[in-house]
This record gives structure tokens, C-alpha cells and sequence, in this order.
């Protein structure tokens, strides 16, 4: 069955064409389109048996994940090793579960390389960049892309996996050291550290310290009964304010890795974020960190961090223990929250950077669909061997149960959409009326009237224009709602205030002719105007001739 069709504009008045212009086709109705939407959490694990080596030859059935205490049924499994004959072969356990992809090379990496330059002294900078160099020009693969960035943002790389541009950011990393790092003030001379454990009262012995080396350079403070309590009130307001000094530093460290968990998230393969830091007091800071773990998280980003600082000595054990806890606590707990490795204590700058860059010799990769539907939540995760005593599991804690984002609709897909729909619509002021008369040879012609009410329609002023787009599609359907034909076009308008005026007055008209066999039908016309996204929708039954 073929039928012709015509579209004129009958406009009020003869527009000059720059102000009314139209443009049409044939419209073909699009077929549904069936889609499957899969609800897959993956998620990476590492084993270690009783001497700390890498495990490998496990099998799904060796697995247990436990998602908010609920046991899943892991849906993909498969072992990944950066080289072979690495690990252990325990016996797999017999049982359901799928098996084993055959063993793959871990996925390229997309590597943030970021160094706290305002914590780090220049020594350990220079050890880092060594590291980082050893790094660059023998352990990264063609596929794999770095970024290198500071916390004072005077390096700021974009991922890219040219050695030489990487190298050549790397060389400008130097110290930006906060003015007052080694300590400030004449009596006490307090380092931030300092001032940051007597002003939360953490360390009693510092600050006895640092009352005696007042007390040695201002006696005066130190005389008579009340002495001694001047003094330990002196040293405590010192150290508020120098702590209330130095604390905006921390927080500029975090605000840094926000942004680079977020350019991070958008590189492929598999995204790792490197901290190179000597560590910084964090107290009250949790929403901040918590919310660097949630981004991370959802990106799937690991986040290794390296304690640059190195061996420490030269302090009694208590205090390097309390030290290192309170420094080390931010990086420790990002690591931590993003199944990342946290390394200090250790002078190995050159196998460090390597390993917290580098993916684990043997890891698994697991996969589960959560029977719920995602409900934004966040979802703890444990993952756990069956049948291996005293195997350790390392993996994600947990994840964000979030839905993916469907693509916002397009004009052209919504038409489509009403297009299949019976249903109509008035958001936009038009009226239709169908008449048919006899045509030559056994056919009927079908004549379609269209009035849009130009007084309900918005337009935008451009260059003095009043700039507005209609599109008409009209569809002939037969007796079961089957598109006979269709023609679609679009008018384009950017009127004069005079003819505005007068398309107000007596409104926009479109004809438009079908010509088909002798039949039953119904015109299905839609009508959408841009600016406003408003439509309108009707089915109008052709009358015998």
C-alpha cells in the first residue's frame, strides 16, 4: 500500500522565507526496542596464605560473599596473575558455582600519582621521585596512562602514557613547605604536630616539654606558687593557635584528592591512586575522608598510600606509636575503605612505589547480581575463603548500591514514543480536522487542517527575532492502529514583530494531504513547539468520502 503526501504551510500573510522556513520527509515508525538492564557488583580479591604468599588456583566454589550478612551467589569468577607459576595450588573445593575463566592478565591501569609536597620534606621527596622515575621507565605497560599531581597544585599532569612528558612533570615536584613546619614561635617552638597533641591534650609529655623550655627562656613566667600553671596555660594557647594555624593544611590535602578521585573516575582499566605522603593530623575531619571513600568507591578506585617519612627513630616507643597512629590515620583509613594498602615503617621507597602501583601478582575477580533492585545505599561486603584455615581474603568493603543513569530522552525519541502510544495529549493549544474527498484512480485524498494557537506558544528573542520550532508528524493508521505512512516536518520560525503579530491574531496553519486506497482510517497527528518541549497529540477518524 502507497499513498502520497504534501505539507503547505498557510500562513496568515506571505512571510518573506528567512522568517518561516520548512523542511520535511518521510517518517518511518521506529521498532520497539527491547533492552535487558544486568545488575552486576564485580569486585577484586586477593589471597595470602599462612606465610603472606599470593594464592592461586581458586576456585568460585571456594568463595563465600556476604552482602550485608546475606550470602550471593557469585554469578563470574575469574583468576587474574601478572605473571605465572605465582602463588600456591590448594586442592579447589568440590561444589556449585561457576568455574574459572582461564587465566587473564590484569586489565590496563590508569594511575594517580599524587605527592603531599606540602608535607613532604625534600629528602623524602627526592626519594620519591626516584621511585616514581624507576617507576616510569620500567614498570609501566604500553596501555597503562599516569597522571601526576601535588598537593600544592604546581604539578598538575594529565593521565597520559608519554614516559617522557611524565618525567618531565615529575622533575618540577619539589617542597612547598608551610612556613612554621619546623616549628614556630620563640617559647615554645612548637612543629604543627606539636601543637596539635597539646591542643587536643593527646600528649602530656610534650607539653611538660615544651612548659620546661619556656620556663628556661622566660623564668619570670615560671616564679612563684602559681609559676608552673602560667606556664602549662601559656604553652596550651600557643599550641591552640598554632594549630588553628596549620589545620586548613589537612584540608587542603583532602580538597586536592577530591578532585583527582574524580578526574581518576573517568580514566579505563583498572584505577589506582597513589598517596605519597609523611603523614598529617586529620581529627575532625570524617565527613571529608568519608566522602573520598564514598567517591572512590564508586568509581572503583584504590587508594594505596605510602608513609614517606620512612623508618622513624630517635623518640621512646610510645610516642613514634601515638605519632604514627595520629598522622597516619587519614591515609590509613582511606586505604583501608577502598581495599588499598597502606605502607610505613619501611625505607624501600623504590619497591613501595612499584607495589602500590602495581596490581597484585595473583587476584580474583567476582561477580554477584544482588537480588534486590539498587536502593542508593551504601553495602558492606565480606569476602571469605570456606575451606582454607588461616587464608587471608582481602577485597572492597563494601559498595554503593546505585542504579546506573538512563540517557536523557531525545526530542526525536519521545516523538517516537507517542508515535507507538494511543494516548493524546493538549499541553499545546492546536486544533485538527480531517476531511477525504474522491481522488482519480480508486483513491480517496485525505486533506489534514492544522491550527496552533500562536498566542499560547513562548518564543525567544534573537538578534530581534521571535525564534520558535514546530514539528508535525502525521501518521495515517488503518482499522487495527497499523501506520499506513507518515510524513514528519519541522518549521523553522524567526518572525518580525509585525508577523508575530498577525500569526497571534489568526494563528499558525498547516495543511497537509494524504492520498491512500478506499478504506477506514485515522489520522494520529503530534505537535511539538522547542522551546517549552509542550506537545500536542490527537486521532481523528477520516469520514467516508
Amino acid at each position: 500500500m502507497r499513498s502520497t503526501i504534501a505539507i503547505l504551510a498557510v500562513l496568515a500573510l506571505q512571510t518573506p522565507t528567512q522568517e518561516v522556513r520548512i523542511r520535511s520527509a518521510v517518517y518511518t515508525p521506529q521498532p520497539p526496542t527491547i533492552s535487558v538492564q544486568t545488575n552486576l557488583v564485580e569486585l577484586g580479591a586477593t589471597v595470602r596464605d599462612n606465610h603472606g604468599k599470593f594464592a592461586s588456583g581458586l576456585q568460585a566454589s571456594d568463595f563465600e560473599v556476604l552482602d550485608k550478612g546475606v550470602p550471593q551467589a557469585i554469578k563470574f569468577f575469574a583468576e587474574q596473575r601478572t605473571a605465572p607459576g605465582l602463588g600456591i595450588t590448594p586442592d579447589a573445593a568440590p561444589g556449585a558455582g561457576p568455574a574459572a575463566t582461564p587465566v587473564s592478565a590484569p586489565p590496563p591501569r590508569s594511575i594517580a600519582l599524587f605527592f603531599d609536597d606540602t608535607h613532604l620534606e625534600s629528602d623524602a621527596i627526592q626519594r620519591s621521585k626516584q621511585a616514581a622515575e624507576k617507576l616510569i621507565t620500567t614498570g609501566l605497560q604500553s596501555d597503562d596512562r599516569m597522571g601526576i599531581f601535588t598537593a600544592s597544585g604546581t604539578v598538575a599532569q594529565g593521565f597520559t602514557n608519554d614516559a617522557k612528558v611524565l618525567l618531565e612533570a615529575l622533575a618540577h615536584v619539589q617542597p612547598h613547605l608551610h612556613m612554621g613546619l619546623h616549628g614556630m614561635g620563640n617559647a615554645p617552638t612548637l612543629t604543627p604536630y606539636e601543637a596539635y597533641v597539646i591542643a587536643k591534650h593527646l600528649d602530656l609529655p610534650i607539653r611538660d616539654q615544651k612548659v620546661a623550655e619556656v620556663c628556661g627562656y622566660m623564668p619570670g613566667l615560671c616564679a612563684g606558687r602559681d609559676g608552673i600553671e602560667a606556664a602549662r596555660r601559656h604553652v596550651q594557647d600557643i599550641a591552640e593557635a598554632v594549630w588553628n594555624q596549620f589545620q586548613p593544611n589537612s584540608g587542603n590535602v583532602m580538597e586536592v584528592l577530591e578532585v583527582i578521585v574524580r578526574h581518576l573516575a573517568a580514566e579505563p582499566g583498572s584505577r589506582i591512586l597513589v598517596l605519597v605522603s609523611p603523614g598529617f593530623p586529620s581529627m575532625d575531619t570524617e565527613n571529608r575522608k568519608d566522602a573520598i571513600i564514598e567517591a572512590a568507591l564508586r568509581a572503583h578506585i584504590v587508594i594505596n598510600s605510602l608513609n614517606a617519612e620512612g623508618l622513624v627513630a630517635g623518640m621512646r616507643a610510645k610516642a613514634i606509636g601515638l605519632r604514627q597512629q595520629l598522622i597516619s590515620e587519614f591515609m590509613s583509613d582511606v586505604s583501608a575503605g577502598t581495599g588499598g594498602r597502606f605502607i610505613q615503617n619501611s625505607n624501600d621507597f623504590m619497591g613501595n612505589i612499584r607495589t602500590l602501583a602495581s596490581p597484585p601478582e595473583v587476584s580474583y575477580l567476582i561477580g554477584f547480581s544482588p537480588a534486590k533492585e539498587p536502593d542508593g545505599k551504601y553495602h558492606e561486603l565480606h569476602v571469605r575463603l570456606k575451606n582454607h584455615s588461616g587464608f587471608q581474603v582481602e577485597s572492597r568493603p563494601g559498595y554503593f548500591a546505585t542504579a546506573a543513569p538512563k540517557p536523557a530522552e531525545t526530542i526525536q525519541e519521545r516523538i517516537d514514543r507517542e508515535v507507538l502510544s494511543a494516548e493524546t495529549l493538549a499541553e499545546l493549544p492546536a486544533t485538527v480536522r480531517v476531511s477525504s474527498a474522491k481522488a482519480a484512480s480508486g483513491l480517496i485524498s485525505i486533506d489534514v487542517d492544522i491550527k496552533v494557537d500562536a498566542n499560547h506558544l513562548k518564543f525567544v528573542e534573537k538578534e530581534e527575532r521571535q525564534v520558535q520550532q514546530l514539528t508535525f508528524v502525521t501518521l495515517l493508521e488503518d482499522g487495527q492502529g497499523h501506520v499506513i505512512t507518515g510524513k514528519e516536518a519541522v518549521m523553522d520560525l524567526s518572525l518580525l514583530p509585525a508577523t508575530l503579530a498577525d500569526m497571534q491574531a489568526k494563528g499558525i496553519k498547516a495543511a497537509i494531504t494524504l492520498k491512500a486506497p478506499v478504506g477506514s482510517y485515522q489520522v494520529r497527528e503530534i505537535i511539538r513547539e522547542a522551546v517549552e518541549n509542550h506537545m500536542a497529540i490527537s486521532n481523528t477518524p477520516v469520514a467516508a468520502p
